[in-house]
């Protein structure tokens, strides 16, 4: 590359800036992708020749006059160790040294707000520039919840309180936190959440939790066996009519449960009696034992 072509300036409103960590860290800028929209045409002296972005910490190669950035001197020492421009070699030691006067016409430098198209009138130097995008109401940023949505830093706010589907909030029903996209489901299995019976009896709604207890002990509605179904008795209705039941025959709820009792003394009667010849089994065998 010509020497006078790169010591020209040249029309270039809008480019990016990288920022050292040293002389061959890399980007640690947090506006690494921001483009910087300068008042006046960009001169090239300005622009590193190795990444062509604006020179951020520059070094000067005192052989030749040239300079990068220091994050890209690096790059430049492991290509063979010549300028990018002329190709003059460079010793690292020796010949190459922090231009901070040449940064401070950097840092004089105006421009706008990257962010003017989206309203934003701010205008300063570059020295300025960082610390503006850092609270530019304008930056674009991405929800700190994941949702995954990008929005203006003067929109984060209220999106975080009403409309982020990953803010927490609580179940209307059993107080703990959930985030919004969870509600649905929550509600599926929630055991304070209130259904309906499904027997549509009186009662209305029902926790959820509570719902098995009410049709097992509780709904008027829910069919049911006769409590005698155990004696013999294949009556089936709804709860509320059994008391009825029970009272309409109550000779033949007595009879199946005598039967239940007559069966079971003579299980009782017949265990009793095997359990008495087991036992004269086992005395006479530890009688014949003691006389041996």
């Amino acid at each position: 590359m010509d020497d006078d072509l790169f010591l020209s300036g040249r029309e270039h409103t809008s480019i990016s800036m990288r920022s050292p960590s040293g002389m061959d860290g890399g980007l640690v800028n947090d506006h690494k992708d921001t483009q910087y929209n300068f008042l006046e045409p960009l001169d090239k002296a300005y622009e590193c020749p190795v990444c062509c972005e604006v020179l951020n910490h520059p070094v000067l190669f005192e052989k030749c006059g040239h300079r990068c950035c220091a994050n890209c001197l690096g790059e430049v020492m492991r290509g063979g160790g010549k300028c990018p421009i002329d190709q003059t070699v460079i010793d690292r030691d020796r010949d190459v040294m922090p231009d901070n006067v040449f940064q401070q016409e950097i840092d004089l430098l105006q421009l706008k707000c990257s962010f003017v198209d989206r309203g934003c009138s701010w205008y300063g130097t570059m020295k300025d520039i960082k610390a503006h995008l850092d609270d530019c109401k304008f930056v674009p940023v991405m929800c700190p919840k994941r949702c995954g949505k990008e929005l203006e830093k003067s929109m984060l706010r209220a999106h975080l309180q009403e409309d982020c589907p990953k803010r927490e909030v609580k179940c209307d029903f059993c107080n703990i936190p959930i985030t919004v996209e969870q509600e649905e489901s929550h509600l599926t299995v929630c055991g304070k959440f209130m259904i309906p019976c499904p027997n549509e009896c009186k009662k209305g709604e029902i926790p959820r939790e509570e719902l098995q207890d009410h049709l097992e002990n509780k709904c008027p509605q829910q069919q049911v066996p006769c409590p005698f179904h155990d004696a013999g008795c294949e009556f089936m209705s709804k709860r509320k009519h059994l008391h009825k039941h029970i009272k309409d025959d109550p000779i033949q709820h007595l009879a199946m449960a005598c039967d239940v009792i007559i069966k079971h003394k003579k299980v009782l009667d017949d265990n009793d009696k095997l359990l008495t010849k087991h036992s004269d089994s086992i005395q006479v065998r530890y009688a014949n034992v003691l006389v041996v």
